[in-house]
């Protein structure tokens, strides 16, 4: 027989039972009352249990089994409260998802670097002025000095190039 008194027992104490399923029926309501006060499901009750009959079968080895199985029971609960915390919350985890990824638009810009690189100078200078400093065709014309015409023909013949290079990149232009 265990020899340490029940909580709430008479000071001479009253003794644990030597059946593990005595104990149980002993336990059970105690720890339900304890987790209850405590906000903490049956089901973690249950947890407790069977991780402390499984490091002590048939509570063998334990002086005092509700001061131990309460201990198991609050530290998995604190535990628990620990992975909440520590979880994001649904709608928060949408907003984080929606957000783009800042190294997906690096290494697309590094992309678009390489592939202006193929381009010839020229090329490169007019589609730098449209799509980059936004100047329309009389200004990249008088800038680069040459013709309208010139600049949309050298911007027509890059955006095909950079079309081809970025497809054959596996980029999705």
């Amino acid at each position: 027989m265990h020899t340490l008194p029940a909580p709430g027992a008479t000071p001479e104490g009253v003794a644990w039972p030597e059946d593990p399923v005595e104990v149980l029926r002993l336990l059970h309501p105690r720890l339900l009352a304890a987790a209850r006060s405590l906000g903490i499901d049956e089901d973690m009750v249950q947890e407790a249990i069977v991780e402390t009959l499984s490091r002590h079968p048939d509570f063998g080895g334990i002086a005092h089994p509700l001061g131990y199985t309460k201990a198991v029971l609050f530290r998995l609960a604190y535990r628990r409260r620990l992975r909440r915390r520590r979880e994001v919350p649904l709608e928060l985890q949408e907003r984080l998802d929606s957000v783009p990824d800042h190294a997906d638009r690096v290494a697309d810009r590094l992309r678009v670097d390489d592939a202006l690189m193929t381009l010839g100078p020229r090329q490169r200078a007019c589609v730098v002025l449209r799509f980059v400093e936004g100047l329309d065709d009389d200004a990249i014309s008088s800038a680069l000095g040459c013709s309208r015409s010139t600049v949309r023909s050298q911007i027509a013949r890059a955006r095909k190039r950079l079309r081809s290079v970025l497809e054959n990149d596996g980029g999705e232009r």
